[in-house]
């Protein structure tokens, strides 16, 4: 039997997922719920798929890490470097990586941020944000998606979710149901102490479709997904979570425009000349259908090229940008000139559209702050600075739902994102780093349990240090000296 169950739907909300139930459509989210502690979780600033999961499996928040967004940005002078962010940047610093030390046995499959994969206690499958190969450990897991799950075809569907909306669609479904199967596939096949699964819908079809009845359809598969696995897998403790939500929102500030009206970034020509372009098309065909021809077409440009900077901005004329993944009200802010950096960040204050600008620290890479504003961000090149486009978009209220032995029935709770580490390990029986920043959901459980009698145990980070179990012994016996246990 599987201990811990976490079940993860990238970009599900409460805020969908009730309606749906109101109107008998989700069966298996209705009984479950009925069933268990449930509410929002507050996700991370920015509430991204790369921080959010990440902190989610680390208790960290994001500049703990220096992880504000999917890519990883370096300024060096006029050169900017880009990269999706990797396994390398977490530093081994994930609950799976602490349950290894204790020889219990993860799988962790799809999660984003694990690639390249690394040794661990159990299996670790990379698919999402990965080029499907050399993405397993151990490496020979992969000739078994091979020849038992047709890796060659999840391949094929990547490459088709920049294809019109409808084959983007049918690729997304059918990885879904692959991830499925792989999932029920391994649980069957092996024992674990915990498991982790991440389905990349809703959040997918959000960035394929605006369609009210596609995301509908997304939820009735997520509902029948939701089923299969609880019939498939048995557990002492499933945690359904999301890294975010997701809304509809119909206007759009374009940050970047503002910066280069203040003449503090400038676009390439390349993409100056899609903004004109894309000005005329709106005039012709509507925003809405200009910016779907414009994603493809934008795509085509500037695939084989690095992930943003290089390729999108006259660095020599550009003293700091904004750059993020996905339009959110939260937006990395860059600044390459550092000498203006108060000039610039004023200069932002000053915008109607702004509601806050919150400094960051990092002092190897990363942004300089985080913009909020009232409207969701977009850094794609435009003419306008805001404009009236319908869209999905993610915001902070994620869902929270426990499930198994001794949990509450019918009960509501919101979290925050760095809680789920904490009361993960705390239900496994295991200490707890103290440099993590959630705390244990003690009230998920009833009064009589015994893990809610047990004091949650807190420890020097050194505890999960690889090769350190004479270390591991000493910080132990301090830390219950200084908790007057012993």
């Amino acid at each position: 039997m599987t201990r811990v169950l976490i079940l993860g739907f990238d970009g599900a909300t409460w805020d969908l997922i009730t309606p749906l139930i109101a109107q008998d459509m989700l069966p298996t989210f209705k009984n479950l719920m009925e069933e268990s502690t449930w509410g929002y979780m507050e996700s991370t600033v920015p509430p991204m798929t790369i921080p959010a999961w990440i902190s989610m499996f680390s208790g960290l928040h994001p500049e703990q890490m220096c992880m504000f967004d999917l890519n990883k940005i370096v300024i060096k002078g006029e050169i900017v470097e880009s990269r999706i962010f990797n396994s390398n940047d977490s530093k081994g610093n994930l609950i799976w990586d602490f349950l290894s030390r204790e020889n219990l046995k993860s799988l962790i499959l799809n999660i984003p941020g694990t690639f390249p994969p690394y040794p661990i206690e159990g299996h670790l499958i990379g698919l999402d944000y990965t080029p499907m190969e050399n993405c397993t450990y151990p490496e020979e897991l992969e000739k078994v998606l091979e020849t038992e799950h047709d890796l060659t075809r999840m391949r094929e569907n990547q490459k088709q979710l920049h294809e019109k909306e409808e084959i983007a669609l049918g690729a997304i479904q059918e990885e879904e149901r692959t991830i499925l199967r792989i999932l029920t596939s391994f649980s069957e096949r092996f024992s674990y102490d915990a498991i982790f699964i991440r389905f990349g819908i809703p959040d997918h079809v959000s960035h394929q479709s605006i369609r009210d009845d596609e995301m509908k359809k997304c939820h009735i598969l997520m509902d029948t997904m939701l089923r299969t696995v609880l019939d498939s897998i048995e557990y002492e403790y499933l945690f359904l979570v999301s890294d975010h939500g997701i809304r509809k929102e119909d206007t759009v500030f374009y940050v970047n425009r503002y910066l280069e009206k203040l003449g503090y970034s400038r676009p390439s020509f390349a993409l100056r000349m899609f903004a004109y372009l894309k000005l005329l098309l709106d005039s012709i065909v509507g925003v809405q259908k200009t910016n779907q021809v414009f994603d493809k077409v934008l795509h085509f440009f500037m695939r084989g090229k690095s992930v943003f900077v290089q390729d999108r901005l006259e660095m020599g004329e550009s003293a700091a940008f904004a750059f993020s993944a996905v339009p959110t009200h939260f937006c990395p802010f860059y600044v390459v000139d550092k000498t203006r950096k108060d000039e610039i960040i004023g200069a932002l204050r000053k915008n109607k559209y702004i509601k806050d600008i919150q400094k960051v620290d990092c002092t190897e890479y990363g942004p300089s702050a985080i913009l909020e504003s009232c409207y969701p961000i977009s850094v794609k090149p435009s003419l306008r600075e805001v404009s009236a486009e319908s869209r999905w978009v993610h915001d902070m209220r994620a869902i929270f739902l426990v499930h198994g032995k001794n949990i509450k029935k019918g009960c509501r709770l919101d979290c925050s994102i760095y809680d789920i580490s904490p009361t993960v390990l705390h239900v496994l029986g295991l200490p707890i780093p103290d440099i993590m920043k959630g705390r244990v959901l003690t009230e998920i459980l009833e009064e009589t349990s015994e893990i809610r009698k047990r004091d949650p145990q807190y420890v020097p980070s050194t505890y999960y240090a690889p090769g350190v179990e004479e270390g591991k012994i000493k910080d132990t016996i301090k830390n219950l000296k200084i908790q007057g246990k012993i």
